[in-house]
């Protein structure tokens, strides 16, 4: 009686099993995809990532295209994206954005700031560059998190943001690198600009 029970149960899965199979399957194309007259159902198209730009132009067309909503320095200032908690505007600077763009001849992490502000950027080690903003807060906790570039065509590997309790505090922003490589900083307006050779 058990052994009868178990093979209808497994019958039943392989029943199971070949409706399944005999569905529609969405298949796989890789490569250019075509202009689409209609809407398609079931075909997943992917390109692979080799065929894309993976570097910013200087007038700004990749974030067009690609639909990027954040901070692009010089051409928009402020995200389309509504933060989720305003930050009291106090006697304190403020980060506002932290980003990276990848340039054809160099890369750049760039930092928005808001109020008054100083900075310095110096090397701890060969493979990071520390951005310190003293007595500052982050916008939001949002702005915390790490910006992983490794896989862009430069030598940044990942920004990671901190505060320091020492003093009034500090915002430090560090800059890890895959390789040594020379960098230029400066402050233009609300911005920082960190650029790095490839």
């Amino acid at each position: 009686m058990r052994i009868s029970c178990l093979l209808s149960t497994a019958a039943l899965v392989l029943v199971s099993l070949n409706l399944h199979a005999q569905e529609a399957v969405p298949t796989v194309q890789v490569g250019t995809p075509e202009p689409v007259q209609g809407t398609k159902t079931g075909v997943i198209v992917t390109v692979p990532p080799e065929s894309y730009d993976r570097v910013a132009d200087e007038a700004g067309e990749i974030y067009t295209s690609r639909g990027y909503k954040g901070v692009v320095p010089g051409i928009r200032d402020k995200s389309d994206v509504p933060s989720k908690n305003e930050p009291e505007q106090g006697p304190r600077p403020v980060v506002e954005w932290i980003g990276f763009q990848p340039f054809p001849t160099y890369s750049r992490v760039f930092i928005q700031m808001s109020g008054n502000y100083t900075f310095s950027a110096v090397r701890p080690t060969e493979k990071r560059i520390d951005v310190v903003i003293p007595s500052a807060d982050v916008s939001t906790r949002n702005d915390m998190h790490e910006l992983i570039t490794r896989n862009f065509p430069c030598a940044v590997d990942r920004v990671v943001v901190d505060t320091s309790s020492e003093g009034d505090g500090a915002v430090i922003v560090s800059i890890h690198l895959k390789a040594p490589v020379g960098y230029l900083h400066r402050q233009d307006g609300a911005y920082i600009f960190i650029d790095l050779e490839l």
